[in-house]
């Protein structure tokens, strides 16, 4: 039997690999194991990283979920991979964010063309091109701006077949259309009673192709006895030493009999219920071999159920997607689609009144202390600390409305021209961290711990005038209700950008990210000052 080659998408990442059997019918691959350690070591008992698959009803991969991150998955009409979107958990923003977005073009064989890169409104940032093919298979692939005009990283793909079975790939690069290809290496691949046993790359070095130099590698593939892929075995040669990565596969049953029905998801609330708390419904399972429910909050396993409801504790203000996947001899089976809900607790507000208590002298590592007290926000949304940042990405954190914040020296010092030592406005805020979320900053302070001197910008209201700034936060334009003159100022109060005449939009793009004050001025006069963040 021909062997077969496709396409396999890791990510963003589009490798050419043999077609392995991989599930049958009611069988798929429902998680990965991976491994990695140094060549002659032993195996880790626990993988490093673990990928856990989910399929829909059709039986055709719906998501996937690693300790980092979720992945999404949709079809065209012919059942092709059309579009992949990847969330992350971040930690500064305290919310569920969107990573990337590919999308996938074919011509009329089916076959791949173009894998786009987007990001979150949707615009083409860049694409790869996959072109020539011969047997199914691509021979140039092409890295290219988002306007197709410059090439950044061309790639050739030379096959040697025998009856129809691919025996070797050469692989190139080609540094422009008038360059000849410069060959980096061979794939050599060995078949075993029709199914790939390895596969194995030699990086040209001198002129020849050697099997024991850096880049090298050797792949080896395992099978149980109905021919599905149960491991692949990569030992490589780095700068660093020799390596292996191990991936274990392992099948779970799969029905569209198991699938959860009906799921849906709400805010609730009342005496006890933490805002942001959200509870699921769904419909049970029509098979009987379906023993409980595994329930999945953005990336995370909450856990598994018998009922068909849960409450989850309370969330992080920002889109949250939820999912139910069906347990079936112990392990997962048939997932709902995942569902999308915003949540939005009003009372994460910012603290107020940040004020200088004093400014000390330099300790014995150079730094220099700064005592600050501010008032705690009027909420009823469980705050878990403050954090008084001294730059972009520095701070202090604490549990009471006062403190003191070590100001390291590289920030509170610098040279004037002449190389003399002079002191360096620095500009503290505090954040206030909620268990639903992460407040706006309060008003700031400009400390120049050298001088011992400082100024405070006042913590400005919410913009109740008839103009009103959007997109807030933004990255490239905000835009207003009406004409308005435009002055743009840092926390420590120097002017960003000044726009003299009546505009209703301006441009940000040029603004490092961080929180600004905007001030309006209306065509009448009326004036406005609104915080904006830049990100």
């Amino acid at each position: 039997m021909t062997r077969l080659f496709t396409f396999l998408l890791l990510g963003t990442m589009m490798l050419l690999v043999p077609e392995f059997k991989m599930y049958a019918a009611d069988k798929k691959v429902g998680s990965v194991d991976y491994y990695n350690y140094a060549e002659g070591g032993e195996k880790p008992a626990t993988p490093s990283s673990t990928t856990q698959k989910f399929y829909n009803s059709e039986g055709v991969l719906s998501f996937e979920l690693t300790s980092s991150g979720l992945t999404t998955y949709a079809y065209n009409e012919s059942g092709l991979l059309s579009e992949a979107v990847s969330y992350y958990s971040s930690y500064d923003l305290n919310q569920w964010v969107f990573s990337s977005k590919t999308s996938y073009e074919y011509d009329a064989s089916n076959q791949i063309v173009r894998q786009n890169s987007l990001n979150e409104a949707g615009e083409i940032t860049g694409y790869t091109s996959f072109e020539n093919y011969i047997n199914g298979k691509y021979q140039d692939r092409k890295s290219m701006s988002a306007d197709g005009s410059t090439v950044y990283y061309w790639q050739q793909f030379e096959y040697t077949f025998n009856a129809g079975v691919l025996e070797t790939t050469i692989q190139k690069y080609k540094p422009s259309a008038e360059d000849d290809a410069v060959i980096l290496g061979k794939i050599e691949y060995v078949y075993t009673n029709d199914l790939l046993e390895s596969e194995a790359f030699s990086p040209v070095v001198d002129g020849n192709y050697d099997n024991t130099a850096q880049g090298a590698y050797v792949i080896t593939y395992d099978y149980d006895a109905e021919g599905n892929l149960t491991s692949d075995t990569n030992s490589s040669i780095s700068r660093w030493g020799n390596y292996v990565a191990v991936n274990d596969y392992n099948y779970h049953d799969y029905s569209a009999d198991y699938l959860p029905l009906n799921i849906a998801a709400q805010v609730i609330s009342g005496e006890g219920i933490a805002p942001n708390t959200v509870q699921l419904t769904w419909d049970a399972s029509t098979s009987g071999d379906v023993t409980g429910y595994m329930v999945i909050v953005d990336n995370l396993v909450e856990g598994i159920v018998t009922e068909t409801t849960y409450t989850t504790s309370a969330l992080t203000n920002g889109n949250h997607m939820f999912g139910v996947v069906a347990v079936v001899n112990g392990k997962t089976s048939t997932a709902t689609d995942l569902v999308t809900l915003n949540v939005a607790d009003a009372g994460v507000i910012p603290a107020t009144n940040l004020s200088v208590v004093s400014i000390s002298d330099p300790d014995e590592s150079g730094a220099y202390p700064v005592e600050l007290s501010w008032d705690a926000p009027v909420s009823d949304s469980e705050i878990t600390s403050y954090r008084v940042y001294y730059s972009q990405y520095s701070y202090t954190e604490f549990t009471e409305t006062s403190g003191i914040v070590n100001i390291p020296s590289w920030y509170a010092v610098g040279q004037d021209e002449f190389g003399d030592e002079i002191g360096l406005d620095v500009n503290l805020y505090v954040v206030t961290i909620y268990t639903t979320g992460i407040a706006d900053p309060s008003n700031s302070v400009t400390v120049n711990a050298v001088d011992g001197t400082y100024t405070a910008i006042d913590d400005f209201e919410v913009n109740t005038s008839v103009v009103t700034m959007y997109p807030n936060p933004a990255s490239s334009y905000v835009n207003f209700t009406e004409p308005v003159m435009v002055k743009i100022y840092t926390l420590s109060g120097s002017v960003a950008a000044v726009y003299n005449s009546y505009v209703e939009s301006v441009n940000i793009e040029e603004l490092t990210n961080g929180i600004y004050i905007v001030e309006t001025t209306t065509i009448t006069g009326g004036k406005t000052q609104t915080k904006l963040m830049v990100k």
